[in-house]
């Protein structure tokens, strides 16, 4: 943990002294896999490094602080891929024609550019990858390279179940707070994501929420897979920031996996 706070203060130390330096770190990978490769028992560094250096310019020096950045905009695309591999027998669904995922409580990050562009690069043979996003914040289509990414807006999962239902391949929710803020709206949801089997995974900001979380999920009738909660998340961001309205402990996006089922 010390050693992951000393390397995030290198880098925004580093920021704020680069000119024209962004805010936020929005890098990914330009190339395209040629085959999907399983995620398990890998890492960021294992994932990235080689092709940070080539962003970077072949340096000698370690590439882990750019990867800790970097892995705030992956780690969506990264969870959802982890979470679809431990989730789903077999690797069928990384050849399909058009790849679903539910996005439960989503904002306005989910619509950024290269949020979700990993996902295709990481899976050659898909050609769409429909993102349904249930939210009041954007709708947008993305098209590269013959491929597409699709945004489609929703304001509620269960009247869009109720009418009319593609079912995904994955449904997530990224740190949701859901068993710190409107846990009684929650409920109806996850007892119909159980209900109808839909391979599901939510993310926490830090352990305490995803231990709430998990509680919540169980209530609502769900079997956890030990892989996906909760626990740490392998591919949460690695970006650490102080926990806000508290002196002691540090928030990443999705850090911990609170729960996953089908």
């Amino acid at each position: 943990m010390n050693r992951k706070i000393h390397a995030h203060m290198k880098v925004m130390t580093f920021m704020r002294c680069a000119r024209n330096f962004p805010a936020r770190f929005k890098w990914y990978p330009e190339r395209v896999k040629s085959a999907w490769m399983p995620l398990s028992g890998s890492s960021w560094e294992a994932e990235f490094d080689d092709e940070m250096r080539k962003y970077a310019g072949n340096p000698t020096h370690s590439m882990a602080p750019l990867i800790l950045e970097a892995s705030d905009n992956l780690t969506m695309a990264m969870t959802i891929l982890y979470a679809l591999e431990v989730l789903h027998d077999g690797d069928e669904w990384t050849r399909q024609h058009a790849l679903i995922v539910h996005v439960i409580g989503a904002n306005e990050i989910e619509a950024t550019w290269g949020v979700f562009e990993e996902i295709l690069h990481r899976l050659p043979q898909v050609k769409i990858l429909k993102d349904v996003s249930y939210s009041e914040h954007m709708v947008m289509v993305l098209v590269a390279h013959g491929r597409s990414i699709v945004y489609i807006i929703s304001t509620s999962y269960i009247a869009t179940v109720k009418h009319k239902f593609e079912k995904p391949h994955l449904c997530i929710a990224f740190n949701s707070g859901a068993s710190q803020v409107s846990t009684r709206t929650w409920l109806p949801t996850l007892k119909l994501l159980v209900q109808d089997k839909i391979p599901t995974v939510f993310t926490s900001f830090n352990r305490e929420e995803a231990e709430g979380e998990a509680a919540l999920l169980r209530a609502a009738g769900a079997k956890l897979h030990p892989a996906l909660g909760p626990c740490g998340n392998p591919w949460g961001s690695i970006s650490l920031r102080p926990s806000e309205h508290k002196i002691y402990g540090f928030n990443s996006d999705s850090g911990w996996l609170a729960g996953g089922f089908r």
